[in-house]
């Protein structure tokens, strides 16, 4: 973020479809209850003589979007544009929460629920364990019924698991690993002679399969004993380097790495890409 502070480049969302009536009061208070218990929502970050520090921040001065978009014309149009202002917005983590939510009503008994957060604060997995904890305490204060300990854990014990992790000689180990498996790695291919600035925005091209070319894609999946993506990886590879005319090409692949881990209740960052 620091090379392009204009970036909305790491903002990341999604939006939850629910079906029927939402209690819009209860469902506030059910948003303000889970943002209260998350700490890494509850952060800001600041660079001091050149270094970064996150520091605890008050996390009770936001005010939800909620907006009942069923007059307009399209009403989940209205909705998915409000959604792409805000995903382009850029945000100042010295200054703001890192995240941001709305709550549109688009039918009659239909409404979206969208969270935002920057990445340096959640990876997916622990954005999916807020949305849990959210649809959990709003059923539970629907229902009258107490809203019980989130189950998260600290964001402390996640920094004591990876400093004990860093100090460990198992740690010794896999840094030889990876040392001896890309010891020959080839420079790093491109698509361009050029180089800029990580990119704000993305394209997208979004094309359906013919049933004909899912079926070749599994099956060739199964024969090598791997999902699908996975060969669409090798695939995006193979492209890059006949495109590129590397010899070899490697991708940077985010792995989750929670498993076995304090971090799978903590809703926090502790995605990790590798080759």
């Amino acid at each position: 973020q620091q090379l392009d502070l204009d970036s909305p480049a790491f903002n990341t969302a999604e939006y939850v479809c629910v079906a029927g009536p939402v209690d819009t009061e209860v469902f506030v208070a059910a948003l303000r209850q889970v943002v209260a218990e998350t700490e890494a929502l509850g952060v800001r970050f600041t660079v001091q003589d050149g270094k970064l520090w996150q520091v605890t921040a008050d996390a009770t001065d936001w005010q939800p979007h909620v907006a009942d978009l069923t007059p307009e014309a399209a009403p989940r149009a209205a909705a998915l544009a409000w959604m792409a202002r805000d995903m382009a917005r850029p945000v100042d983590l010295e200054r703001e929460p890192v995240f941001g939510h709305a709550l549109f009503r688009v039918g009659p008994e239909e409404y979206w629920w969208y969270h935002r957060v920057h990445h340096i604060a959640l990876d997916g997995f622990g954005l999916s364990l807020v949305a849990r904890r959210v649809a959990d305490v709003y059923t539970a204060l629907v229902a009258g019924r107490p809203t019980g300990d989130s189950g998260f854990g600290t964001l402390q014990s996640v920094r004591d698991e990876e400093h004990a992790y860093q100090n460990s000689a198992r740690r010794d180990k896999d840094g030889a690993y990876w040392a001896a498996r890309y010891a020959d790695r080839p420079p790093v291919p491109s698509l361009t002679d050029d180089s800029a600035l990580p990119a704000r925005t993305f394209r997208r091209q979004i094309t359906d399969l013919a049933p004909a070319e899912v079926t070749t894609l599994r099956q060739r999946a199964d024969e090598l004993s791997v999902t699908w993506s996975d060969v669409l990886l090798a695939i995006t590879a193979r492209y890059i380097q006949q495109v590129s005319g590397a010899p070899e090409a490697v991708l940077s692949v985010p792995v989750m790495g929670r498993l076995g881990s304090v971090s799978l209740r903590v809703p926090c960052m502790v995605r990790n890409v590798l080759p």
